[in-house]
């Protein structure tokens, strides 16, 4: 009876042992695959924080873009601006100081220029506002004892162009087929384009050259009139 409680203890032992051994690989095999959970787990956290990290990479990146672009596009306005604003008033500075330069030269000793004529080289001229055709721009400077612009040189031919944008001058032409002269009856040499009109047949000063134009247009004309030195 003692033989068989032993065999019988020994065969539980053993049976424990097993079943010990069972629910040890058990719980292993069960660790294990909370492991795999937990990494797969991680795995798919990281993969989403990587794809709302590129998001918001993207996100920001047309943001920078677009403010990039809005920057730039209120940066060519201030030029264009600032461009408008400086240039033009530039322009009409560098007139007034060349007729400022104009008027403050020597005076002649016998002569002075009238109240708004400036003076030049010997010469006052005068620059209207009011526009006339040539034909009545020419009786006008006549009245002002004076006779419409007659170029003597280059020298004073840009001088008044930089101070004159369009205004009729002492030269004119017959008709299409006759030749350019000066109103004190000198010969215009210089070659001047043609439009081919027969209206065009009277001339104009311009910023930039002497221009023919119709005669009854009407601009401002400029007035010449030369200070003679008398000897004594």
């Amino acid at each position: 009876m003692s033989n068989q409680t032993v065999i019988y203890t020994e065969l539980n032992l053993e049976k424990k042992s097993e079943r010990q051994k069972i629910k040890d690989a058990n719980a292993s095999i069960l660790n294990t695959d909370q492991e795999l959970t937990y990494v797969e787990l991680n795995l798919h956290t990281t993969s989403q924080n990587l794809q709302n990290n590129d998001r918001n990479l993207f996100c920001k990146g047309k943001l920078i873009a677009g403010v990039l672009g809005i920057i730039c596009i209120v940066l060519m306005t201030s030029i264009l601006t600032i461009t408008i604003m400086f240039i033009i008033p530039s322009q009409k500075m560098l007139k007034n100081n060349n007729s400022e330069t104009a008027t403050t030269q020597p005076a002649c000793s016998c002569g002075q220029c009238p109240d708004d004529w400036f003076y030049y080289s010997n010469n006052c001229y005068y620059i209207s506002d009011e526009e006339k055709t040539w034909n009545v721009s020419r009786i006008s400077c006549a009245s002002k004892n004076s006779n419409l612009l007659h170029i003597d040189n280059t020298e004073e031919q840009n001088f008044i162009m930089s101070l004159s944008s369009l205004s009729w001058i002492g030269l004119f032409r017959e008709s299409h087929h006759h030749m350019w002269h000066w109103i004190n009856g000198t010969n215009y040499t210089t070659r001047m384009s043609d439009p081919g009109n027969n209206s065009y047949n009277c001339g104009t000063l311009t910023w930039y050259d002497v221009q023919p134009n119709r005669c009854g247009l009407s601009t401002t004309y400029i007035c010449k009139r030369k200070i003679y030195r008398y000897k004594i």
